[in-house]
This record gives C-alpha cells, sequence and structure tokens, in this order.
C-alpha cells in the first residue's frame, strides 16, 4: 500500500549553539515540511550570529568587548533578549543572571570569578530605551544568555512552525531542549523519558508543549558546568531538573535556576511562570 504524501515523515538536522539541532516534521506535503525547515534552519544561524558569546563577529561578542567604555547600539532583537534576561533576573530571585558571564567562564577555566559589586542587574546593564543603547558599569560584566538562547531560538522556531502550518513536529536542540507540535506518527503524543541512569522512569506525552532538562551531571572533566551567580561559585551538588512549559524561554530559565536555587526558593520562583510540570532528581 502507497503511504499518502501527509504520512510521510520529513527528518532533517543542522549544527548551531554548539550542538545538533534536529527536526521530524510530518503531516502535510513534502515540500512545505522542507520549506519550514529551511526557513529555521536560516533563522536560527542568523539568531546565533546575534547572541553567541564565543563567536568573535557576533553581535554579543562586539557589544561585550565595547560596553564599558561607551554606549553601544543594539539591534532590535538583541535588545529584545537582553530585556528577557533581565527580567529573568527578577522572577528568578537573582539565580539566573545573564550579567554574569566573565565570571562563570573564569570558573570554567580554574579561574577565580570576580565578584561584581551592586546587587541589582540594572545597575550592571544599563539601558536607555530612547536611543537603544546598552552599558555596563563594571569592566568584569558581560552578559552571557547561557541556555537561554536555545529557549529563545526554539520560540522563533515554534513560531514558523505554526506560521507554516506544520501540525505535527518534534525538534530536539541537543537532546536537552524539546518542542513538540501535534503528534507522533504513529501515537496520540510525543513521548520522551530521560536516560534510565537517573532512575526516573516516567513518560512525558507531549502534544504543544516544550521541555528543558539541565544537569550537573553534564560536567566534563571535573570543570563546572553550572553556576550559581548569587554564590558566585560552581554549583557542587549532584542534581537534574526537568521542567515543561508552553514558553521554551520560560523552561531553559527555569531548568538552569533551579539547578543552583536552594530548595526553599523554588515555589517562590515557580510562582512567577507558567510551568506544565518540573521534576527534580537529586543524586
Amino acid at each position: 500500500m502507497t503511504r499518502t504524501s501527509e504520512k510521510l515523515i520529513y527528518h532533517n538536522s543542522f549544527f548551531a549553539m554548539n550542538t545538533r539541532f534536529e527536526a521530524i516534521l510530518w503531516g502535510c506535503e513534502q515540500k512545505v515540511c522542507m520549506e519550514a525547515f529551511q526557513l529555521i534552519n536560516t533563522a536560527v544561524c542568523a539568531f546565533e550570529k546575534a547572541i553567541s558569546f564565543y563567536a568573535a563577529d557576533s553581535e554579543l561578542f562586539l557589544l561585550n568587548q565595547k560596553a564599558y567604555e561607551n554606549p553601544v547600539s543594539m539591534s532590535s532583537e538583541l535588545s529584545k533578549s537582553i530585556s528577557i534576561g533581565m527580567a529573568a533576573y527578577y522572577l528568578t530571585n537573582g539565580y539566573f543572571d545573564i550579567s554574569k558571564g566573565n565570571a562563570y567562564h573564569n570558573l570554567k577555566e580554574g579561574k577565580s570569578p570576580k565578584n561584581i559589586i551592586g546587587t541589582d542587574i540594572r545597575n550592571r546593564i544599563i539601558i536607555n530605551k530612547e536611543h537603544q543603547t546598552v552599558r555596563f558599569s563594571n569592566p568584569d560584566v558581560t552578559i552571557d544568555f547561557g541556555g537561554m538562547g536555545k529557549g529563545m531560538a526554539l520560540k522563533m522556531v515554534a513560531d514558523i512552525i505554526d506560521q507554516q502550518l506544520v501540525p505535527n513536529a518534534f525538534i530536539s536542540f541537543g537532546e536537552s531542549s524539546i518542542l513538540t507540535r501535534g503528534r507522533h506518527p504513529h501515537g496520540d503524543y510525543w513521548p520522551f523519558a530521560l536516560d534510565k541512569s537517573l532512575a526516573n522512569e516516567k513518560e512525558w506525552q507531549l502534544n504543544n508543549s516544550t521541555i528543558s532538562v539541565s544537569s550537573t551531571l553534564t560536567r566534563h572533566l571535573g570543570k563546572v558546568h553550572i553556576f550559581d551567580p548569587l554564590a558566585n561559585k560552581g554549583v557542587s551538588h549532584q542534581k537534574t531538573v526537568l521542567v515543561q512549559a508552553p514558553n521554551p524561554i520560560d523552561a531553559e530559565i527555569l531548568s538552569t535556576a533551579l539547578i543552583a536555587a536552594p530548595d526553599f526558593a523554588y515555589e517562590s520562583i515557580l510562582g512567577n511562570y507558567k510551568v506544565e510540570d518540573v521534576t527534580i532528581i537529586n543524586l
């Protein structure tokens, strides 16, 4: 029996943000899936060009080099991203802090991170909305979006999928950031489960949702993977956090913040977000 074109599955991938982006699309003509994937590829790579902490020709990299000396103009995309990151600082009680890129990367390299004086992120990253410029109050301030970058990219991907009327999609961004639309070709939902090594047998049944997983177990060769911005040190305890939320940006922010935050802060932080599920595994 010949399968109808709507049942054909389109699968493709590309490399971005230092990891593999994989897409499974189905339920519409192959041409529609291919065009949607090309739009996604172009959008994600262009967004990386704007917000990469490492790429020497990215807008963020150049801003980080110059913003302490003088106000630097921003594109609307970068300005929006910084605003989201600064808002997350308050919504997570300071456990997600985009202003401490230098401290985090110094720690990863085995150096002592400098503690930036001033508890309010608005005293470190100073925005002029009228002129759409930004400057830093301290030479040790640099912006690093961390996992939030993948969340913002996935929000763009979700918008493209919806606009192109692709009814069913499963997106894996580095296997730790998941976006779904519709259902699996052979079921009523997209199934998702954590690695069995985490001793968690739960299956998440996803339709139109996102999942972000952060874990201290991804540390390599003893290097710190997640930074506690309030304590100004790396997270030493072993913990895995999974957050399911409608908005992939929120999921990424929370999965990182809840690794660093103490248990007593969870309720306060989660009360600021719309979430569908939070699973925390202490090892």
